[in-house]
């Protein structure tokens, strides 16, 4: 019999001084450095080692120019930068669909992680870019997937209270568990 993936029971705090407080005020600023903070291990990664024309074109919003800069530098789009993260986890928390697509089509892998296990998935759920989110998934992102901290991007929908984002990954995570339930089910016959 398959065993159940359980999603792990922790409580969403991603300060690393675990601040909590009985005190709302105080839960909710907590909350929000917690959030701002997550959101700068992105903004705080720019211009390292990447190539700097497709790092360019990523940044500027040029998704046509990307194909031709990976051929003519043959560069691998799944390189990382001194500080561990993929062109692609940047593009996705800035929200950049077009440029996301044009990485994957020119060899990105989407379930590559950085140097704490955050995948695209993870940065653009941060970054609150719900229809990127949906390109990821259906191009074949592990909702499931882990960072070095246990979190899969559902917790980090919720940590930021991204309504729409919510509902989007609960809905892709029930209609993943209703697939999985029938395959069992044939298995068993």
């Amino acid at each position: 019999m398959a065993t159940k993936r359980q999603t792990p029971k922790i409580k969403i705090d991603f300060c690393e001084d675990g601040a909590s407080s009985g005190n709302t005020e105080v839960k909710k600023s907590v909350e929000k450095m917690c959030v701002n903070k997550l959101e700068l291990k992105y903004k705080s990664e720019r211009h390292r080692n990447y190539s700097c024309a497709l790092r360019e074109a990523v940044m500027t919003n040029e998704p046509d120019e990307i194909p031709r800069i990976v051929r003519e530098e043959g560069i691998e789009v799944s390189e990382m930068s001194k500080s561990g993260v993929p062109l692609i986890h940047e593009a996705a928390f800035e929200g950049r669909l077009e440029c996301v697509r044009a990485l994957l089509d020119c060899g990105a892998k989407i379930d590559t992680v950085d140097s704490e296990d955050w995948t695209a998935l993870h940065a653009a759920v941060l970054g609150g870019h719900v229809e990127l989110v949906r390109l990821l998934i259906h191009k074949g992102a592990d909702l499931y997937a882990e960072t070095i901290d246990k979190y899969i991007p559902f917790h980090i929908a919720i940590e930021k209270r991204d309504e729409d984002m919510i509902a989007l990954l609960v809905e892709e995570m029930a209609q993943i568990s209703a697939f999985k339930g029938k395959e069992l089910h044939k298995e068993e016959l």
